[in-house]
């Protein structure tokens, strides 16, 4: 098998799971976690103060985040606001949009150009 073909052999058999969704599903919980989009930005501070970390009063909507063979899914009825905010909503953002991140990116092509 030439090089050309085991690269389109790896592709053919990447682990979705492991090469994306994994990476993606970190990158939520430390948005979560450090209290910031994707792209670090930090959130807009709360109106009132808390003792607990924005967005995570219950936890429930950081830890409703789960993988599957079609993608990371959420079972939280309120993820879509907290994410895009609305008219009484601060927009949060915590899952990556529009570009895939550079550290998922790094995991395919190194998967990609791998030898078996």
């Amino acid at each position: 098998m030439n090089r050309l073909e085991q690269i389109i052999q790896n592709i053919i058999n990447i682990d979705k799971k492991k090469i994306l969704y994994e990476p993606y599903l970190k990158i939520i919980k430390q948005s979560f976690n450090k209290e910031e989009t994707p792209k670090h930005k930090k959130w807009k501070e709360l109106k009132e103060k808390r003792n607990k970390k924005i967005l995570s009063q219950t936890g429930r909507l950081k830890q409703s985040f789960r993988i599957t063979n079609k993608g990371i899914t959420t079972n939280s009825s309120y993820a879509k606001y907290q994410q895009y905010g609305t008219k009484y909503i601060t927009p949060r953002p915590f899952i990556p949009t529009k570009k895939i991140p550079q550290q998922i990116l790094d995991r395919i092509i190194a998967e990609i150009l791998k030898w078996n």
